[in-house]
């Protein structure tokens, strides 16, 4: 049972004669210490079959790593006291993620490739804090800043490079005067990102092509108070959930400015 746990699916399609059956091959990455091993969270996959994801490490913080076949694991160095997680790796092997300063509340987002990591600047100095959501293959990196120990005061952002840090124009970054943060969580190659904007609970999902001077509105499945895209394909297709009042969620998929619930499993 155990090593199932430590057991990641890395599936390398292979193609066969037209209308044959995918088959895939399943890779055992290896378990990495003893009973830290089983939180290992491999969590993103590139098209070489590059994996990155976060491990606990023996002091039983969390370090960002990449897992290629045949060269085994890198891990992302960081300084001591900090905890290290990723959010994406592209096909240049650029990892994107974010380091948390325990106890601090204090995150610095960042790219690796190896050697150390670069950190990405922040938004503005009160702004200090900042997270990576996401990588695209151009390099550009999406995420948000907020000010820390302060609740609700996130800004989404984009970093074209590590010293250029782009704000989503106004009058998003919030949908709404109520709305108190909005983040993005994904981006795509045609350098359109998704997210939410809200406060408390409710959340509002949005797509925004960079350049543009305003975000669209996702907007809800019905019986439904939020909607929090978590993918977006180079087809401008968007996924997440949705959550109703009682706090359940259900998937939903965009696409031509249609929001549509996915059938339930089970």
């Amino acid at each position: 049972m155990k090593s199932i746990l430590f057991l990641v699916l890395v599936m390398v399609l292979v193609w066969g004669l037209s209308g044959s059956a995918a088959q895939y091959q399943v890779i055992d990455l290896g378990e990495q210490g003893s009973f830290w091993g089983e939180l290992w969270r491999p969590l993103h996959l590139n098209d070489q079959g590059v994996v990155c994801g976060t491990a606990p490490s023996e002091t039983n913080q969390w370090v960002a790593f990449s897992w290629r076949q045949g060269g085994g694991f890198s891990y992302v160095p960081a300084d001591s006291g900090w905890a290290g997680w990723s959010s994406g790796i592209n096909n240049s092997g650029v990892v994107a993620g974010t380091m948390e300063q325990l106890g601090v509340y204090l995150d610095r987002a960042f790219s690796w490739t190896a050697n150390d990591p670069i950190y990405l600047k922040p938004y503005s100095f009160k702004m200090k804090s900042a997270s990576a959501m996401g990588i695209n293959e151009a390099g550009v990196i999406a995420g948000y800043a907020e000010e820390p120990m302060t609740t609700n005061s996130a800004i989404a952002v984009v970093w074209t490079d590590p010293d250029n840090t782009q704000v989503l124009p106004t009058p998003i970054p919030r949908l709404y005067l109520s709305d108190t943060f909005n983040l993005v969580t994904a981006i795509n190659n045609k350098n359109q990102v998704v997210g939410y904007s809200g406060s408390g609970d409710t959340r509002r999902g949005f797509i925004w092509t960079m350049g543009d001077t305003a975000a669209q509105e996702l907007g809800l499945l019905a019986g439904t108070v939020s909607t929090v895209p978590t993918g977006i394909n180079d087809a401008a297709v968007v996924v997440g959930y949705s959550v109703d009042a009682g706090y359940h969620e259900m998937a939903f998929i965009w696409q031509n400015e249609t929001i549509a619930a996915l059938p339930m499993i089970g």
